[in-house]
């Protein structure tokens, strides 16, 4: 009869015994043989950044990508409405946008695929503890669209850290347009739309509080359950100066090209409008 050996789960750390045999031929030893122990571990080896996602709390970019999540994500979970048996996130972009995908992939781990039908590329990842964060710290819920809450996890991050969240709202559902009018005059919007009327009413104050801006605007269509909260003409400056202002100072951080371009390009105009007087 083969000799137990006393030795330790590789992943969960917990005291087992196995085979004098099976250790001699140096076989990776799990507490639940083929159970979940050895599957977290293989996940774990396979996405490692992936896996530690929540060690991120100190980087502006995690920040950003909850701001993304709340915004162009969704989560699931084991609920009565989806009958789901699995913890997963996902965010969905333009693929023209792909590569702010990797550059989530790069530092978060996870993985993306394209979706040819209707030309957006999907970052997913799946992991129990950071789906859990995502509901029970920022308040999340599969169904968000129409729900979205999160007032106490917003009042209580940093003000650098509400710029990178609101960065990766902006990523999501922002928009910022410029076009000229029939009689050549330029018409420059800022705005962030949502299906929830509580985020909508949350980031209108947080823009009131903190421009104190009299053509900023608070609309609500209730035929379609959107909200938006806009600015117009050269105070768009303001919020958007505000927004982008730590990317001159940190290279590292994440951000759509295109929307920070075209505030660079407005940025430009009016100064020199104002130069010119």
């Amino acid at each position: 009869m083969n000799k137990l050996i006393k030795t330790k789960c590789a992943f969960c750390k917990k005291t087992i015994y196995r085979n004098k045999n099976t250790i001699k031929q140096n076989k990776i030893s799990f507490c639940i043989k083929g159970g979940r122990c050895q599957h977290s571990y293989h996940s774990k080896k396979r996405d490692i950044k992936g896996y530690n996602i929540l060690e991120n709390i100190r980087n502006p970019n995690f920040y950003y990508l909850i701001g993304l999540i709340c915004t162009d994500g969704n989560i699931i979970y084991p609920n009565k409405e989806t009958k789901a048996n699995r913890y997963s996130c996902h965010i969905n972009l333009n693929k023209n946008d792909d590569y702010i995908i990797k550059e989530i992939i790069k530092r978060f781990g996870g993985g993306c695929f394209y979706h040819k039908t209707d030309n957006t590329i999907r970052w997913s990842l799946t992991n129990k503890n950071f789906v859990k964060y995502l509901i029970n710290k920022v308040n999340l819920t599969h169904n968000k669209s129409e729900t979205l809450n999160i007032k106490k996890y917003f009042n209580n991050l940093s003000e650098k850290n509400k710029r990178n969240f609101i960065r990766g709202v902006i990523d999501g559902d922002g928009c910022i347009t410029s076009y000229k009018r029939k009689w050549g005059a330029l018409d420059n919007r800022f705005s962030i739309c949502s299906g929830s009327h509580f985020f909508i009413n949350l980031l209108y104050d947080f823009f009131k509080n903190k421009f104190k801006c009299n053509k900023i605007s608070y609309e609500d269509n209730k035929h379609n359950n959107s909200y938006s909260v806009s600015y117009y003409g050269k105070n768009i400056l303001n919020p958007l100066n505000y927004i982008y202002k730590d990317l001159k100072i940190n290279k590292n951080l994440i951000y759509m090209k295109r929307k920070y371009n075209l505030f660079k390009t407005l940025k430009n105009i009016y100064y020199t409008k104002e130069k010119g007087k």
